[in-house]
């Protein structure tokens, strides 16, 4: 006599339901590991310091105070010489050249005792701003307090068109967290929301970055009759052609 029932074969609906749940099971563990390594992933990379941006540091750490004020203050007259020289038959026409270092010398040290001078307010998460290059595109980066995160470098790349002796115009061609690729668009939305980039005109301007289209860049004063419309960026790997068209003002 037996002491247990044997138990009762599985039927084969009942075979085929254990062998549904056990293959969504799988599904389910390689989806949240899939999950866990891509969002371990982003963390990296959202973490993760561009090879420019340490170069940028080791500039600023290597080179002594009075040299980076003193090739801020060379940037700025050269651009006051080059830009500002009398114009003759044909040479309101020029082309000047900026390397990257004395561009961030001066970003450095004069970009926010202008900005001040200016009553314009730099956000306090923002620290330093630096330019670049990469693979022709012109990089604008800088480092912000990010929360809990601490701090991280967000980078914009830049690209430029001219046509037919127009302004140069330039659009937003990528954005990026340290290395994580960030959606230029919902960036250039939460930025326009801001009080100070209310009018109708900036508004504007925001809504064709956000959508990578190229905006015209508008024309810049030299002097109290002149200002000077940019034709073309020629951008190299230790800096920039900058070609330039100096006129006096229309109503002139």
């Amino acid at each position: 006599m037996n002491d247990q029932a044997k138990q009762p074969e599985p039927t084969p609906s009942q075979t085929r339901a254990a062998r549904r749940r056990s293959w969504r099971g799988y599904v389910l563990l390689g989806l949240i590991l899939v999950l866990g390594v891509a969002l371990i992933r982003m963390a990296w990379l959202v973490r993760a310091t561009p090879a420019y941006w340490q170069d940028h540091q080791a500039f600023l750490i290597e080179t002594p105070e009075q040299d980076l004020q003193n090739l801020a203050a060379d940037i700025q007259s050269k651009t006051l010489r080059e830009w500002s020289y009398p114009i003759g038959e044909g040479d309101g026409l020029r082309t000047v050249r900026y390397n990257f270092d004395e561009i961030n010398a001066w970003l450095a040290t004069r970009l926010r005792p202008l900005m001040k001078n200016q009553n314009i307010a730099m956000p306090d998460e923002i620290g330093e701003v630096m330019l670049t290059q990469r693979s022709g595109d012109l990089v604008l980066a800088f480092d912000y307090q990010s929360g809990t995160l601490g701090t991280r470098i967000a980078s914009f790349y830049f690209r430029f068109e001219s046509e037919n002796g127009q302004p140069l115009s330039a659009a937003i061609a990528s954005a990026k967290a340290g290395e994580q690729p960030l959606l230029v668009k919902h960036l250039i939305h939460r930025l326009s929301k801001q009080p100070r980039f209310s009018d109708e005109q900036t508004q504007k301007t925001l809504a064709r970055l956000g959508q990578k289209k190229l905006v015209p860049l508008p024309p810049i004063p030299v002097d109290d009759n002149r200002s000077a419309t940019i034709l073309d960026i020629d951008i190299q790997p230790e800096g920039i052609d900058l070609t330039i068209q100096v006129a006096f003002h229309e109503d002139e």
